[in-house]
């Protein structure tokens, strides 16, 4: 459990960087770490416009942070693709995809949004002869019928 750091195979673009990237996932029993989410309350207490985007919030107590943006009469903005049980507390809904909604807001506010592609390869080996097995982190399935293994790595293989 806990909070995923596993490297999503992409790298910092700031110049003199090129740190690996790693995702910042939370499981859904793991606890929230305690500093993140005090800072986050604050950042919600103190907020003028709350915009949640890409999130069913039923996860709490995260889904709760929006409401305290409302307590201190902010405003509260929710796109999702579907409604949401917050979506009753938002001044404003939007159900689409978040790609499209963020790229007209951009398009308004006249800033370009760099085209993302995500790099991923993929590396098939095919073999015949014994079984596959798992070594070093590299996924190996095998055609156990036919004697040939198949090996598949990705870079979040790594």
């Amino acid at each position: 459990g806990g909070i995923s750091f596993q490297a999503t195979g992409r790298f910092c673009e700031q110049p003199g960087c090129g740190g690996v990237l790693r995702d910042n996932l939370l499981d859904w029993n793991d606890e929230l770490p305690e500093a993140e989410f005090d800072r986050a309350s604050r950042a919600c207490k103190e907020a003028d416009l709350c915009i949640c985007l890409g999130t069913s919030l039923r996860i709490r107590p995260a889904s709760e942070l929006p409401l305290l943006t409302l307590k201190n009469l902010g405003k509260v903005v929710i796109v999702n693709l579907q409604k949401t049980v917050k979506d009753r507390f938002a001044h404003l809904s939007i159900h689409a995809p978040v790609d499209e909604v963020i790229r007209g807001v951009m398009a308004l506010l006249e800033t370009p949004v760099p085209d993302f592609a995500r790099p991923y390869s993929l590396h098939i080996a095919v073999r015949q002869g014994k079984e596959g097995r798992s070594s070093g982190g590299v996924k190996q399935e095998a055609a156990a019928t036919a004697g040939w293994s198949v090996e598949i790595r990705s870079p979040v293989d790594r």
